[in-house]
């Protein structure tokens, strides 16, 4: 049996909101998107340092954030690798495709991917996905604005 998961990032990888703030989100994402009997019900996570959220089997793509070139998976690992040994303190990259320094977490990614310490997670939720107004209101009870990452393992 799979499993799928919706995880709600902050942009800023480093972004840990106050514990009324957490909380906030947390009841809106259960508003939102309540788990179905099958799932876990929303709760938050910091991990205490910044992992890679990736969206599992969803993953179709990365291209670069100006040109939309698609990315070379190996050059991509390449810099996780790099990245992940700082414990991705360090997420700053120079793309190959149009010479431009920017993160690894503004890549595109298709299905969306990031990069967080902190995030809110629902387990098998009864909704498919949230809209841009719902993400909105969550961004706006955490403090930051946020992007919501659907991971299917």
């Amino acid at each position: 049996m799979s499993d799928s998961w919706i995880r709600i990032v902050p942009t800023d990888p480093c972004f840990v909101p106050t514990s009324d703030a957490a909380k906030r989100g947390v009841a809106l994402l259960a508003r939102f998107a309540p788990a179905s009997e099958s799932g876990e019900p929303p709760h938050d996570v910091d991990a205490g340092q910044v992992v890679f959220i990736d969206c599992g089997a969803n993953f179709s793509s990365i291209t670069g954030p100006w040109c939309k070139a698609l990315m070379d998976l190996e050059w991509w690992g390449e810099r996780m690798t790099v990245a992940s040994a700082s414990n991705f303190s360090n997420l700053m990259i120079r793309t190959p495709c149009c010479d431009v320094t920017t993160s690894l977490n503004d890549l595109v990614y298709d299905w969306s991917q990031g990069f967080a310490r902190w995030w809110l997670e629902v387990m098998n939720s009864s909704v498919g996905t949230l809209s841009g107004t719902q993400l909105a209101e969550i961004g706006a009870a955490v403090g930051h604005d946020v992007r919501a990452v659907y991971v299917h393992r």
